[in-house]
């Protein structure tokens, strides 16, 4: 009977959930603020083989990404909200054209023709080791938004409880980077 070697691995100590930093290059008031961040779920598409007996399934050659969700608390003056806020107005410009013009100049990008410099920004999750040092970097490129949760005020709760939101992204890629 062969002899089977058990793997023990370096390190034993395990990720904490709590231990992480989210910045949004453009945005750093909504970075600051954040209180949950995840690493979206990914997919790789299959493609199928025909088989005169039983069809088979190979790796396929297009990765889809979920959505990129983050959680903050909604600062008293409303700043971090409003930047998300207009990044969005901005984008889809629902009152007039002008409005993406003034977004492209205030954003550094161009007010005439089409050019995304602006339209997007990177944002990074690092994640932190058990002593509260940066271990992983979770590159999130080209993202911008494409939800903006609503705010809820509510006196009937004793407890004083301080609003958060979430903010949805669409991106092209995310990377790690040690």
């Amino acid at each position: 009977m062969s002899k089977r070697t058990l793997y023990t691995p370096d390190t034993l100590n395990y990720l904490k959930p709590n231990g992480f930093q989210f910045n949004i290059d453009t945005l750093p008031n909504v970075s600051f603020f954040c209180q949950a961040a995840q690493i979206p779920n990914m997919t790789l598409s299959t493609a199928f083989l025909a088989n005169p007996l039983v069809d088979f399934t190979v790796p396929g050659t297009n990765i889809t990404y979920d959505e990129l969700t983050v959680k903050f608390i909604v600062q008293e003056n409303f700043q971090n909200y409003i930047e998300l806020h207009d990044w969005m107005v901005g984008l889809g410009f629902p009152e007039e054209r002008q409005q993406y013009k003034e977004f492209k100049k205030v954003r550094g990008g161009t007010a005439k023709g089409f050019s995304s410099s602006g339209d997007y920004s990177d944002a990074t999750l690092t994640i932190l080791d058990s002593d509260l040092n940066p271990s992983m970097q979770i590159k999130f490129m080209d993202c911008y938004p494409i939800a903006l949760q609503g705010l809820e005020f509510d006196i009937s709760d004793g407890n004083a409880q301080y609003l958060t939101a979430e903010a949805t992204f669409k991106y092209t890629l995310y990377k790690f980077i040690t």
